[in-house]
């Protein structure tokens, strides 16, 4: 499979991509692959963060599927 820029995608890999209904691109990585695209576990925000560390709960986290138009894959730096 190969994302928006041509690079090939495998599990594991972090990607920058469009979610549903934001502006801006999140950061996620890919969990699984379906026909015509991919499902990403999105990154939380800080807000997200807070929210549940406000309310004493882990963290729930969101998955997310798009179309490999709308998904980059990012090299990670340490």
């Amino acid at each position: 499979m190969k994302d928006f820029l041509g690079n090939a995608l495998i599990e594991g890999d972090f990607v920058a991509y469009l979610p549903p209904n934001y502006r801006e691109l999140k950061r996620g990585m890919i969990v699984g692959f379906t026909p015509k695209g991919v499902v990403i576990k999105r990154d939380p925000d800080q807000r997200t963060i807070q929210f549940y560390a406000e309310r004493n709960q882990p963290i729930q986290h969101t998955f997310d599927r798009r179309p490999f138009s709308l998904v980059a894959r990012i090299q990670e730096y340490q």
